[in-house]
């Protein structure tokens, strides 16, 4: 009974795979500068030296793999203003299932889903004529799912 409530699970999230990976979410206009943001205090202050120390959700953006050495379900979240008018957010959550607490990782799988932002503010345009417009200057979210 255990092997086939296994397989239900393991195909209800493929299915969420599936679905996350064809979802359409807009035409990105800042291209890969959010990959480049630092996200988490702890990684900053490591110099983003973090890819081997993931141990919470922030692990989705240096390495997902690491993602298995996290011991429980953690919530992680990051907000920055610039100095200009740009901010930057990340949310993530990461829920590990069947965790061994003598060899520190999850013997089974572990889920994560996390939402990035940068919003670059607005930007005003002035044109020949004297009209003024205001446009937002650069907006990008990043969707993402390991397992």
């Amino acid at each position: 009974m255990e092997k086939n409530s296994g397989s239900k699970v393991m195909k209800k999230i493929l299915l969420l795979l599936i679905l996350a990976v064809n979802s359409y979410s807009g035409i990105s206009t800042t291209g890969a500068i959010i990959l480049k943001e630092n996200i988490g205090a702890r990684a900053l202050g490591m110099g983003d030296a973090y890819v081997a120390l993931g141990d919470d959700a922030f692990a989705m953006h240096f390495n997902p793999a690491s993602l298995s050495y996290v011991p429980s379900r953690k919530i992680s979240t990051v907000y920055m203003s610039g100095a200009a008018d740009n901010y930057y957010g990340f949310v993530g959550y990461v829920h590990p299932f069947n965790y061994d607490e003598d060899m520190n990782i999850s013997k089974s799988l572990t889920l994560g889903f996390s939402v990035t932002t940068l919003q670059g503010g607005k930007m005003d345009v002035y044109y020949i004529d004297g009209t003024i417009r205001n446009f937002n200057s650069e907006s990008d979210f990043l969707f993402n799912v390991s397992a």
